[in-house]
């Protein structure tokens, strides 16, 4: 019982001195303290790769709302050529843009049946809505010119909205908004192929986990014996999950980003040692 005491004490003092060594920084990663658990040590950590962007995505919605479901579904068709013709004129190819599969509602809900945001006294509308992402890609040297891209996003939203389309957040859905001081932004970033640094990150966080559960059994006085078990995730989609959204829907990447020049992966790998 005393060795039990002075074991757990001594944890204490360990990590307390450890405290120095991790400013704040503008990346917050929560790492889970060192924990005993029998003749069990617990040790979990984060590691972090970044990628440089090869896929810029622009969302916005075609949404059409009537008080007959038959009206918005005319209604939201005639949005929908408008809207491939508009992106033709641009010179996009059907493989530099999508336009998702029809979503039906009743006005003044959402996808969760809670209700949208509406404009303080302002009445929540009725009748039925149909309703549409429209993703449009740009990649290739265009993401490296901010200039360029810059002009090409913006001729393509104004192009959108004449035709039709609306901006939107793209983790709530076409007709789904934000209050306007939260919304997201709508253009987004990823990596086509995240693999090397899913890989790179996972590395990182087992090799820091097992520094640490070292340090913790030399603090300690003990001895690892052996590893009992290997836990390991990563952030899948970072960018959303770090607002609190949902991912992007219909589109296949991992992890996404606000910033044209970095992809943050994160991955996390939770290890059990036996010790003696």
């Amino acid at each position: 019982m005393i060795k039990r005491l002075l074991l757990a004490s001594a944890l204490v003092l360990f990590f307390s001195s450890l405290t120095p060594l991790f400013p704040a920084q503008n990346r917050v990663i929560r790492v889970q303290q060192p924990a005993i658990h029998g003749d069990i040590i617990t040790v979990s950590r984060a590691g972090t790769a970044f990628a440089k962007p090869d896929l810029g995505i622009l969302t916005m919605a075609i949404q059409s709302s009537e008080p007959l479901v038959e009206e918005a579904t005319t209604d939201n068709v005639q949005k929908a050529k408008a809207v491939e013709s508009a992106l033709a004129a641009l010179g996009f190819s059907h493989d530099q843009y999508k336009i998702t599969s029809v979503v039906f509602g009743r006005d003044g809900a959402n996808g969760a049946g809670g209700v949208q945001y509406v404009q303080p006294n302002q009445a929540p509308p009725m009748g039925y809505s149909v309703s549409q992402y429209v993703y449009v890609f740009f990649d290739g040297p265009e993401l490296n010119d901010v200039a360029q891209l810059g002009e090409k996003v913006a001729g393509a939203i104004e192009a959108l909205r004449k035709a039709g389309a609306t901006p939107t957040s793209p983790s709530l859905g076409p007709g789904r908004f934000y209050p306007p001081q939260s919304r997201a932004a709508m253009v987004v970033y990823t990596i086509k192929d995240s693999d090397k640094y899913e890989r790179e990150a996972l590395q990182q966080a087992l090799q820091r986990a097992k520094e640490a559960a070292q340090d913790v059994a030399t603090t300690m006085q003990v001895q690892l014996v052996k590893l009992d078990s290997v836990r390991t995730g990563f952030l899948s989609r970072a960018y959303p999950m770090r607002n609190g959204l949902t991912p992007l829907d219909g589109l296949p990447y991992r992890f996404y980003s606000d910033r044209s020049d970095e992809v943050q992966i994160s991955a996390n790998a939770t290890l059990n040692y036996i010790f003696k």
